[in-house]
């Protein structure tokens, strides 16, 4: 009866290796199929002896059994290791095998001298065939070896929680439950006499607990899954090319954005009638590929798309260039049903108001167009910031926390915008249309700027009856280069202290100035400027404004790529 329940055990043994193989959605990890082969192989070596007649026979499995199971517990610290985020150094893990190949060594030559087994020979407990061993004085090191992996496990466990490594404390459990079984089992075994061994059964049975856990891994395992994802989303994209322009593959949505591409050989060069490819694509990876224009939008059967490069890598080598197509139709319909309800709203309230609409917007602009003919530096920043303004003040009237936000308060946040540098006006030639970076002296010239704003806007719009909107507009001027951190001017408010119309300004006017090209810098790219906005919550920027702001990227993008 024992013989078939270890036959039972090696079939569910087999079994978890086949499953792991079968179940694994991306590259194999080494480590795990080592050891769940190792682990096989110790339960199939044992299995086998149960049925031997000879004690030739037993004496193979046996070394075979030595083989799977000091090799698996071997790549078991290994794989616990990995899975606590732990850095085993190489040296440590080389002597760690030549440790266990030692001690097969001495299970193999055992029948030559004692130092191993001192004698061995064939027995049979409950019909059940077995290797009757009396151990030699260096089989301690077997002994060693199980103990000192359960300490060294214990220590990798113990030190990744209190390091805070990405290690569940539900993981660890599993791993302290793991190592308990095996030192529980073969200390029993042991303190009892019991001739045979248990090991196949515990084995099994914490392989099967590993193999909950990895196939648990598996779900989060982002890098396993990104390309799947990528594949099954609608709005996403991608062409890929070699280093010779040669096609190397593209998904289904390239195909509707670019139907040439529908039956184009892999390794093939694009035709020269292929317009399309030809005309817009290949021009602009040639300028990405100088440096030049990294952005690109590209409309096609109704849909648009934010075209972006990267490089294709292989062995650290650069092979290819793959282009990135992600989906914004659904956002450039946003733009358009935004422009809509701006001009939708600007003609209620000139329906209600035309003749103070009109007024106001005559000194607003003709003001903005003084500045920006003063100023060289920075082009249509007051109109761009003013778009952007109001694509942000959409995104925060529909989010939770700010929808109680007035249509009145949108739209003169938005107006005001466009008053925000006024105050340039107060400002030297000689400094603000400087080439190049400002001395301190001249900054602290230009930092006045925002003071001298307030006051003009203040002058400017004294007659206007609608107080809201003077007071919104002279907090833009005045104070839409503080910080949330207090480091800003002209008065370093902190946090709430800083009206929260200039905290919106602030975003938008950075934003601006980052994606575009001054005298004395190039524009950085999409990715540089949100990056450093989302670096900067919390200390340049109000850090809930900041999030509902980057949600906008796709939005600001469009608006962005249509300026250039």
């Amino acid at each position: 009866m024992l013989k078939w329940i270890y036959l039972f055990f090696c079939i569910v043994s087999i079994s978890e290796t086949i499953f792991y193989s079968v179940s694994t959605p991306s590259k194999i990890n080494k480590k795990y199929l080592y050891l769940f082969s190792f682990a096989t192989l110790a339960c199939v070596s044992y299995t086998i002896g149960t049925f031997g007649k000879t004690l030739e026979g037993l004496y193979y499995a046996n070394l075979m059994y030595n083989i799977g199971s000091i090799m698996g517990d071997i790549f078991l610290l290994l794989v616990i290791a990995e899975l606590c985020h732990f850095h085993i150094p190489k040296i440590v893990s080389v002597l760690i095998f030549l440790y266990g190949v030692v001690i097969i060594l001495l299970v193999a030559l055992c029948r030559y001298n004692p130092l191993y087994y001192r004698s061995i020979s064939y027995a049979q407990y409950a019909g059940v065939s077995y290797l009757k061993k009396v151990y030699g004085p260096l089989h301690v090191l077997l002994y060693i070896l199980l103990f000192g992996f359960n300490l060294f496990s214990l220590f990798i466990v113990m030190y990744s929680l209190i390091k805070n490594a990405k290690v569940s404390i539900q993981m660890a459990l599993i791993i302290i439950i793991i190592f308990t079984i095996n030192t529980l089992s073969y200390a029993v075994t042991r303190i009892i006499h019991f001739p045979l061994d248990v090991l196949p059964f515990t084995i099994t049975i914490n392989c099967g607990i590993m193999l909950s856990v990895l196939n648990r891994l598996n779900m989060y395992d982002m890098s396993a899954n990104l390309l799947n994802v990528y594949e099954q989303r609608s709005d996403y994209g991608y062409i890929a090319f070699d280093r010779k322009k040669r096609f190397m593959g593209c998904n289904d949505y390239a195909v509707k954005l670019f139907p040439s591409l529908d039956g184009l050989l892999i390794d093939s060069y694009v035709p020269k009638d292929n317009e399309r490819i030809q005309n817009e694509i290949f021009p602009w990876l040639e300028a990405w590929i100088q440096g030049g224009k990294k952005d690109h939008v590209s409309v096609c059967n109704g849909y648009t798309a934010v075209c972006s490069i990267r490089f294709i890598t292989f062995r650290k080598r650069q092979i290819g260039y793959l282009i990135e197509l992600k989906d914004v139709s659904k956002q450039q319909d946003y733009i358009n049903k935004l422009n809509d309800f701006n001009i939708q709203l600007q003609g209620e309230v000139e329906t209600k108001n035309e003749k103070l609409i009109k007024m106001q917007s005559c000194i607003i602009s003709g003001m903005a167009c003084m500045v920006e003919g003063r100023d060289n530096s920075t082009g249509e920043h007051v109109q761009r910031t003013s778009a952007a303004v109001a694509i942000f003040m959409k995104h925060l009237k529909e989010s939770p926390k700010y929808s109680t936000f007035s249509d009145e308060f949108c739209n003169d946040v938005v107006q005001s915008a466009i008053m925000h540098d006024l105050g340039k006006i107060a400002v030297d030639d000689a400094v603000l249309k400087k080439q190049g970076k400002f001395t301190k002296k001249d900054y602290e010239k230009m930092k006045k700027h925002s003071e001298e704003g307030a006051i003009i806007v203040a002058r400017v719009l004294k007659d206007v009856d609608d107080s809201l909107f003077k007071d919104i507009a002279i907090n833009v001027a005045h104070y839409h280069h503080e910080r949330w951190d207090g480091t800003g001017y002209p008065k370093g408010l902190k946090g709430t202290e800083i009206p929260i119309e200039a905290r919106i300004m602030a975003l938008a006017d950075v934003f601006d100035a980052l994606v575009s090209k001054r005298c004395y810098k190039e524009a950085l790219s999409f990715d540089e400027a949100f990056g450093i906005i989302k670096d900067s919550l919390g200390s340049h920027f109000d850090p809930d404004l900041g999030e509902i702001f980057i949600e906008c990227r796709p939005q600001l993008e469009i608006l962005y790529m249509n300026e250039q």
